[in-house]
């Protein structure tokens, strides 16, 4: 008390000194006091991640995240009380920093304490509480050795993929293997690792590399095993047994293309034939697919539309194009003609040559076919191939006893030197060169390996002259033998193809009509309606009875009367005076049903193939002109006799794909068509909704989704979430709601998962399989089909079924 009152005595005489001192008291405590305590300090919650491993990547750039409040102002940051310099910020916000530290502090094993500086003014400053993050030692894990590998040899073994087993220690979950630096997915199963690697990855190769190296976290550590090294077969991979027996004196390769056609329609088979008669033997013709999995000869490189159609469907499709289009065929049709002319060849040009399933796939089903067929066509089925990959891998598929090298890919790659060691290696005698890649010291180099040359992209004859002259063989020709040949062909190819396809369906003439349908292969189906007697010419009862007709009735009016024929021959043939007939049977598979009612007994005319009525049902004579190798209708006619005998033709007699055939909109053909074929049993389709697939959806859309199995609607189902799962037409899953979808399953061995979000609940679409998105993941419905024959993704797209049924994919 003595002390405080003296301090007052002193400021009571001495008033200005006494408000100077509370002056600057209250001056600190304005400029730092209160400021401090205002201010919101930062804090830190936690550190992600808060363990770590010495040396190891944690995640893909090592940085770190901070998670607390009030860090967006933090400034400055401190490791176990040291000042760090050269630290990163990437992002910054009030909950959350990421940050970068020097890599020195996760060199070794040690505990770091980690706090934040914010600054309040030019001079105060303010700390975060410290957080604890720790760097542990690597010991725990364990170096991997391999000490065994199954098989000890890599040989080919009737699969594209081949099982490698990989014996030791310390393997387990994490344990990663790369062949080659490559790195492969890999099953760990009782000590033991085992993965798969494609033919198409060791196939040039003498030997494997083989390493393992242990993950943490998903990344790789510093733990490896040492090399292990197995050796492959490829020491044998020389053949050096080909057969050339074709190349004698064949200087030209004719490419089998729609432009052969020249402004026509025409068979392959027939092409074929025109062209061996001037003298072609080797022929060029590529193949693929149909959804059906029946080989068959395409006319370019790309085979049109997203998803194979059947093979019926693409013959029809050429068929009622009116463009230049070649009618395909399929492999075992060739074989026929093969077997019926020694002398012809033909090169099997791949539409996917890169794809190892493919080819696979491919001459897994020529040899099968071949054998069954019980003829042997080694000799006349000349195999093409690309790669060094795709050589090794049909050779030991298919028994071959010629192979022609396409060479651009080859020369891309690996360069002239290198692909001349591959055709001396090989033995392989032909090759087929491009000519923009052509040069006199190339053709004189192949020359030297004895393989032939045959120049391929030939405009002008000119420009080829000096490379003939100069030891090239022979050449690819588009188009035919040569200039006077393709002048002369042109015109005579469209004379052709009128007359063997178009001829029939152009004539007008009744008695014409009759003669040109008996002189081909089509079956003609007659039904009769009313009366088909009164007003007979001699001259078109003769044409009746030269199709077979022995009943036709020419004794009375009025009378029922169906026929069957072909080729002039009878199928099928009755007649009645007092009743109705009807014939029910079949035909080359055809489901047929014929009717006629004279005019007392019903007054009709029915045909129906496969549940399709042609009929025109007119008076008179009604015919239908069916192709039965295409299971297709060329025609329907109907000869009005009363009238004079005249010949009217039912507009769109033709078979059509479509339901509705006044439809105009392509892409909302497209979507029916699409959704129509995914049921196949070939494929897997995995459907899914982002935003919305209802408002523009359509009974009939509906109806195809319902013809798959499905239940659910999307009709009326206004942004909702959808999944549907099909695996070989069959639903394995199916759910619509108004709330995020999520569904995951394996088939097959393959791992699907699948997310929807409707409009509502975040609009988003994921299709997963072997954890690679393929969903376009756009407004719609997004549909991924997996191609379960040639066992890879064979097409994603996305109907927009909201608007204008726009079509997103590949």
């Amino acid at each position: 008390m003595k002390i405080l009152k003296k301090i007052y005595n002193v400021f009571k005489s001495n008033r200005n000194k006494m408000f100077l001192i509370i002056g600057v008291i209250l001056f600190v405590l304005c400029y730092r006091g209160i400021p401090l305590m205002l201010v919101e300090k930062p804090h830190i919650d936690c550190i992600v991640p808060n363990k770590v491993v010495e040396g190891i990547q944690f995640n893909e750039d090592n940085s770190i995240i901070i998670q607390g409040q009030g860090l967006s102002k933090a400034s400055a940051l401190y490791v176990n009380g040291s000042y760090v310099d050269n630290y990163k910020v990437i992002e910054q916000t009030d909950s959350e920093m990421r940050v970068l530290l020097p890599e020195k502090y996760y060199k070794s094993p040690q505990k770091l304490n980690i706090k934040v500086e914010m600054r309040i003014n030019s001079e105060l400053l303010c700390t975060s509480n410290n957080a604890k993050m720790e760097v542990i030692a690597s010991d725990f894990i364990l170096k991997p050795e391999i000490n065994g590998v199954t098989p000890i040899r890599l040989e080919y073994s009737d699969e594209v993929l081949q099982t490698i087993t990989l014996e030791g220690k310390n393997f387990n979950e994490n344990s990663r293997v790369f062949v080659g630096g490559k790195q492969y997915e890999s099953i760990f199963e009782e000590d033991s690792l085992i993965f798969e690697i494609p033919f198409y990855d060791w196939c040039t190769k003498k030997s494997l590399s083989i390493q393992v190296i242990q993950s943490y976290n998903g990344y790789l550590t510093t733990k490896k095993s040492r090399m292990y090294t197995i050796n492959t077969n490829y020491q044998n991979a020389k053949q050096g047994l080909y057969e050339y027996k074709w190349l004698d004196d064949a200087h030209s390769i004719l490419d089998i293309n729609a432009s052969l056609c020249n402004e026509g329609i025409c068979d392959i088979k027939d092409i074929i034939m025109k062209n061996y008669l001037d003298g072609q033997r080797i022929f060029n013709i590529k193949f693929a697919f149909s959804e059906d999995c029946i080989l068959y000869s395409v006319s370019s490189e790309k085979v049109e539309g997203r998803l194979p159609k059947t093979y019926l469907e693409i013959r029809e499709s050429e068929q009622n194009s009116g463009d230049s289009k070649m009618i395909p065929c399929t492999f075992d049709e060739l074989c026929t003609l093969l077997n019926e002319y020694e002398d012809i060849y033909i090169i099997m040009d791949m539409i996917d040559s890169d794809d190892a399933n493919e080819i696979y796939t491919v001459y897994n089903y020529i040899t099968e076919h071949i054998n069954k067929l019980g003829i042997d066509l080694r000799e006349q089925l000349i195999v093409k191939v690309n790669t060094k990959e795709s050589y090794h891998l049909v050779s030991e598929i298919y028994p071959v006893a010629s192979v022609v090298l396409e060479l651009r890919m080859l020369l891309q790659n690996e360069g002239i030197e290198k692909c001349v060691d591959f055709i001396n290696s090989t033995g392989i005698g032909a090759a087929i060169l491009p000519i923009d890649m052509a040069s006199l010291e190339l053709i004189e180099k192949l020359n030297d390996s004895e393989c032939r040359v045959y120049l391929d992209g030939i405009n002008d004859n000119d420009n080829i002259l000096e490379f003939i002259e100069n030891g090239a063989y022979g050449t690819i020709l588009p188009y035919g033998l040569d200039e006077e040949y393709r002048n002369r062909l042109q015109q005579e190819w469209v004379n052709y193809a009128e007359l063997k396809l178009n001829k029939i369906v152009r004539l007008e003439n009744a008695i014409e009509y009759l003669e040109e349908v008996r002189k081909s292969d089509y079956i003609c189906f007659i039904s009769v309606k009313d009366d088909a007697r009164m007003g007979l010419s001699e001259e078109l009862l003769k044409h009746i009875y030269k199709l077979g007709a022995k009943l036709y009735p020419i004794e009375n009016i009025r009378s029922s009367y169906v026929l069957i024929s072909q080729n002039g021959s009878v199928i099928a043939e009755d007649a009645s005076e007092r009743n109705k007939i009807v014939w029910n049977g079949k035909i080359d598979d055809a489901e047929i049903q014929l009717e006629s009612a004279g005019l007392d007994f019903g007054n009709y005319s029915s045909i129906v193939i496969n549940r399709n009525e042609y009929s025109m049902n007119q008076r008179g004579i009604n015919c239908v002109v069916y192709d039965s190798n295409i299971d297709r209708v060329i025609d329907s006619v109907n000869i009005d006799i009363y009238a004079g005998e005249i010949l009217s033709r039912k507009e769109e007699a033709n078979d059509s794909f479509w339901l509705d055939k006044k439809r105009n909109d392509e892409n909302y053909k497209a979507v029916f068509d699409y959704l129509s074929r995914i049921g196949n049993e070939r494929y897997l389709a995995v459907m899914a909704i982002n935003d919305d697939a209802s408002f523009s959806m359509t009974k009939e859309l509906q109806d195809v989704l319902n013809g798959l199995g499905l239940q659910e609607s999307l009709l009326g189902s206004y942004r909702h979430s959808y999944i549907a799962v099909l695996d070989s037409g069959k639903v394995v899953y199916e759910k619509i709601d108004n709330q995020r979808l999520e569904y995951a399953v394996e088939l097959d061995g393959m791992s699907i998962e699948v997310m929807s979000a409707g409009g509502d609940v975040g609009s988003y679409s994921n299709i997963f399989i072997n954890g690679i998105d393929y969903s376009q993941n756009k407004r719609g419905l997004n549909i991924v089909v997996y191609d379960k024959f040639m066992k890879k993704v064979l097409d994603s797209v996305c109907f927009d079924l909201y608007a204008d049924y726009e079509i997103s994919g590949w």
